[in-house]
């Protein structure tokens, strides 16, 4: 996955998939696995990458996801904040589409 994958789908997308990356992530961390099982540590470059991408596509489309905060009765929310915490505030709007942040079944 790369930041330029997720430049053309739509920020509610961009922003949900996000949230659920951070969830995926918690609940592996939940788990204790060891850090130094081959297995986990291939998983845990791939999930950086992921998280990498995500990122830096939601720092991009900064603009574009205050915009969708607005349109969603999120109020608050700048192009700074927007840059400095792009996966808190993909959880919230996670959370206000989808009345928290459960799985992503």
């Amino acid at each position: 996955m790369t930041p330029d994958s997720l430049m053309e789908r739509p920020i509610q997308d961009v922003a949900i998939f996000a949230a659920n990356v951070v969830r995926r992530t918690a609940k592996w961390l939940d788990l204790g696995a060891p850090m130094d099982d081959p297995v986990i540590r291939r998983w845990c470059r791939r999930e950086d990458q992921i998280v990498r991408s995500c990122r830096v596509a939601l720092k991009l489309r900064a603009g574009e996801l205050v915009a969708l905060c607005d349109r969603i009765g999120i109020r608050g929310c700048t192009e700074t904040v927007a840059r400095r915490d792009p996966f808190l505030v993909a959880l919230a709007v996670k959370h206000q589409l989808h009345g928290g942040i459960e799985d992503e079944d």
